[in-house]
């Protein structure tokens, strides 16, 4: 069932991360049995209950079936050797679409409902923090305020504010998605793409603007031009929705490419005269054209 629904297996992000924790903190890289790891996760001096021990297991099966994890007859283990405690963000989400390539994302309720929810609000230009500063402010309080804003794009896609509102906010920060505001959180997919640009960028220094949008959205495909943005954009032109100009960058994208350009992590290269560039939209409004984006790597 979906991840989302704090009722269902894979949703507990806590229990992953301590799960993640266990497994590389491993003096050495060997596989851990399902017992050591049970009462690590779970010391003898809490309080055993029958729901307690049944999530931790659910959650767990959960994610070695996904494919986070690995399980041999000795134990579990990393998949690699040289993972780390704060990629797994990243290594979540890549699981993720990695589990859903040649599937669609409207249909389904594992892993579907966190993507095209996620893909939904990605679009919204009044969540993201240009919306801030701009007219018509909005940003997510509240389990009730993920499903208005779930509804208003794609009436027909259920989303419940109890129980899967308020957990599709803790995942969308999670995996990078959302950034806290006042006292809520906006749409900012900086995080989520971050880790992903040394491995867009490995052959390459520059890209296109295109060709970088293109490259980005082969990895995260929620992202502007990518499969599940098509898949959740075809649902909500259906009930009004207007695709931006094909020439600009949508808000969500716009800030976060202008914050990693902030971060020295690229450089947006403005052109003086390129019919291929597009048009990212800057806090106050202004138009910022780009023809080129080079990576300026960790630093």
């Amino acid at each position: 069932m979906s991840i989302i629904n704090n009722a269902h297996p894979g949703s507990q992000i806590r229990l992953i991360c301590l799960i993640d924790r266990v497994l590389n903190r491993r003096s050495v890289k060997r596989p851990i049995p399902l017992q050591e790891l049970m009462e690590v996760c779970r010391p003898a001096n809490l309080p055993k209950t029958e729901t307690g021990q049944k999530r931790f297991k659910e959650n767990l099966e959960f994610w070695l079936e996904e494919g986070l994890w690995q399980k041999d007859d000795t134990g579990i283990l990393q998949k690699d050797a040289s993972t780390r405690e704060q990629d797994l963000p990243s290594r979540v989400l890549n699981v993720c679409i990695n589990q859903n390539q040649n599937k669609s994302i409207l249909e389904g309720n594992r892993i579907e409902p966190f993507l095209r929810s996620i893909s939904i609000l990605l679009v919204q230009d009044p969540l993201t923090f240009q919306g801030q500063m701009r007219g018509a402010p909005r940003h997510l309080i509240s389990g009730e305020d993920v499903e208005d804003a779930i509804k208003s794009m794609v009436p027909s896609l259920h989303i419940n504010a109890s129980n899967e509102g308020k957990t599709l906010l803790e995942w969308g920060e999670f995996t990078g998605f959302l950034e806290p505001f006042a006292n809520g959180k906006i749409v900012d997919p900086t995080r989520a793409i971050s880790p992903f640009l040394p491995e867009i960028f490995s052959e390459t220094e520059s890209f296109s603007i295109r060709e970088f949008i293109s490259a980005l959205s082969q990895k995260l495909p929620m992202l502007d031009t990518g499969r599940y943005r098509r898949e959740t954009e075809s649902l909500m032109e259906k009930n009004g929705w207007n695709a931006p100009l094909e020439n600009r960058v949508s808000a969500s994208l716009s800030h976060a490419l202008l914050r990693l350009r902030a971060e020295y992590r690229i450089v947006l290269d403005q052109p003086s005269d390129d019919i291929s560039s597009m048009i990212l939209t800057k806090t106050n409004g202004e138009d910022f054209p780009v023809g080129r984006v080079r990576y300026r790597g960790d630093r």
